[in-house]
């Protein structure tokens, strides 16, 4: 069984503090224990679905150790909420400017992210917990690569039955 190295920690920290910055807002992971929805912020939450990308893995052995190299993309949704619609979009408008420009920068910097895709903005109402809000989300497609790492288990001399006659004559 092989160890996954996919950075998700810092690429929290990296949104989180490159948006707080850039927005001047606090920024909260979204969970159902906060209520944001009179709250002037940015909440954030990774699609729970992580998908492998095209092509084929890269392998690399080092010593006693393989490593597979694997492209992944997964959507990282920002929502913008405020009391009213307008303090809602433009928000949600500097988070994509972020995105599109500090951000692709900053997260490929420090923690090899490639933005790939910034969605449209979207009104979600009253769907997004379990408490009646509504805010303006941007959906934002990011894309780095997944590192497992296995043991390699060497076979130093294998006997095999009749090879004695392999290439001779």
């Amino acid at each position: 069984m092989g160890v996954t190295i996919i950075p998700l920690q810092q690429i929290c920290s990296t949104v989180i503090q490159g948006l707080e910055e850039h927005t001047g807002l606090l920024v909260y992971e979204m969970d159902d224990s906060k209520d944001l929805s009179q709250t002037l912020c940015l909440g954030y939450r990774f699609s729970t679905n992580i998908v492998k990308g095209r092509g084929f893995p890269i392998l690399i052995q080092e010593g006693d150790i393989q490593r597979q190299f694997d492209t992944i993309g997964m959507t990282l949704s920002i929502f913008s909420f405020a009391k009213n619609e307008m303090a809602r979009l433009e928000n949600s408008l500097k988070v994509r400017e972020w995105f599109d420009f500090q951000g692709r920068l900053k997260l490929k910097e420090a923690v090899n992210v490639v933005v790939v895709d910034i969605g449209q903005n979207k009104d979600i109402e009253n769907n997004l917990v379990s408490y009646e809000t509504s805010a303006v989300r941007v959906d934002v497609v990011l894309r780095t690569v997944d590192i497992t790492e296995h043991a390699v288990n060497t076979i130093e001399q294998a006997n095999l039955k009749g090879a004695g006659h392999i290439g001779t004559t």
